[in-house]
């Protein structure tokens, strides 16, 4: 074959492939032309996982190739372990549903793994938006003011749920380093249980994010009303220079290693995810638009000013880091399962409910939050729509109905109003 024919075999090669591509390309867009993308979050409204998920929703759509609708759907059950079930065995296939999850839930198979019905390395990561440390806080008027005075004295710490972090963190920090954590539980959310330490129901809490901390209560942090006692990651933040890892009071390389292997889901701070089985140029699709999102200006500017801290891992370095954790050697994975799990007594916090009439001083997310004054502070409550009785003017309204200045009574537990009745 002449070198004319041989020139004009590889352009013909190189166009088939270029219209194949465009092809796919077309293909993508027309799927998601005039469609809706169900996003659902594994945690309450109002959270971290829940702003970082909603705001990254409005630029990501503008990135994907027929500018789908992303409807967000709080699915908080279980720590988010009902509706990862879901997404594994019934969710569609075809790249219209995805999840944002609790990154605890990256590691729960193999520490716990009760009611897991699904293979984590075979969901398809789209990427994470940060990498995060947790936080263990102690109020200023505590007793101790280091982890090494928490080993010889007790320090009383809030927490929600036995199988949430906050109560799994210095449970385990209990039974590796020999830490005396008293735990009270029961606290119905991070608010919630941030006010206990100001009301000084407990002395701290355990597994706040930097991010959360810095972001909600900056004023703690300026007037140093908290001492950060030690953060939970691979690798110090670099904010917190001076603050201790876990691993800094691990006496052997096995106690290090166990350390480690809890604080390795710690990389992928807000982590997204697609079902197995999606369409591969989809998969693609996601993923590229993804990386593309988290550097678009608008929504950086938007991180910038919600105080949402960036730090993107791509779908596909998350995926080989999930292998890379899932290869852990047995031992290790069966000593660090034993002290995650090991019993822990815990004591259950007693919420009262409190009444205070006071004008309403914002309203956020269509009514589902309330901020008010209460002991001078701004104090958030959660209005749900179904368990939260509305009125105004003594006639049943709508949580929607509720607007600013609004002058009300408010019957709350924690941060959850029972009853909002306004003039």
């Amino acid at each position: 074959m002449n070198s004319n024919a041989l020139r004009a075999l590889a352009l013909a090669g190189a166009s088939a492939v270029a219209f194949a591509v465009g092809a796919r390309a077309d293909a993508v867009e027309e799927f998601y032309k005039g469609t809706s993308i169900k996003m659902m979050i594994g945690a309450g409204v109002g959270g971290g996982n829940d702003t970082y998920a909603r705001t990254f929703a409005r630029h990501w759509r503008e990135q994907i190739p027929g500018r789908p609708n992303i409807i967000s759907q709080n699915r908080p059950g279980a720590g988010g372990l009902t509706m990862l079930n879901y997404l594994y065995i019934q969710a569609a296939k075809n790249g219209s549903e995805i999840a944002v999850i609790n990154r605890s839930m990256l590691t729960y198979p193999l520490l716990d793994g009760q009611g897991v019905r699904f293979d984590i390395n075979k969901f398809n990561w789209l990427g994470s938006l940060n990498n995060e440390v947790s936080l263990i806080i102690a109020w200023a008027t505590a007793p101790v003011k280091s982890i090494d005075d928490v080993r010889t004295r007790e320090l009383i710490v809030a927490g929600t749920s036995a199988s949430n972090d906050s109560v799994k963190l210095p449970s385990l920090l209990n039974n590796v380093i020999g830490t005396k954590f008293r735990i009270v539980a029961g606290y119905p959310s991070g608010e919630a249980m941030n006010l206990a330490m100001v009301r000084g129901e407990v002395q701290g809490r355990a597994s706040i994010p930097w991010t959360t901390l810095r972001s909600t209560e900056p004023e703690w942090i300026r007037d140093k009303k908290v001492t950060i006692l030690l953060q939970f990651g691979l690798a110090k933040h670099p904010d917190l220079p001076n603050v201790p890892l876990a691993q800094d009071f691990a006496a052997n390389q096995e106690q290090r290693d166990i350390l480690n292997l809890h604080a390795a889901r710690n990389d992928m701070g807000r982590p997204f995810l697609a079902p197995p089985g999606i369409p591969a140029d989809r998969l693609a699709m996601l993923r590229k638009t993804f990386m593309a999102t988290v550097a678009a200006p608008g929504f950086v500017k938007d991180a910038q000013r919600l105080k949402l801290e960036l730090g993107p891992m791509s779908g596909e370095a998350m995926q080989k880091e999930l292998q890379r954790i899932y290869a852990t050697p047995k031992d290790i994975v069966e000593k660090a399962r034993a002290a995650y799990n090991a019993p822990v007594k815990l004591e259950m916090a007693k919420i009262e409910e409190e009444k205070v009439s006071t004008p309403i001083a914002k309203v956020q997310k269509k009514g589902s939050r309330v901020i008010i004054k209460h002991k001078g502070k701004d104090v958030t409550l959660r209005v749900s729509g179904s368990n939260t009785k509305v009125s105004i003017a003594g006639k049943e309204a709508k949580r929607g109905d509720l607007k600013e200045g609004m002058s009300c009574e408010f019957k709350f537990a924690g941060d959850r109003a029972s009853a909002i009745a306004c003039k």
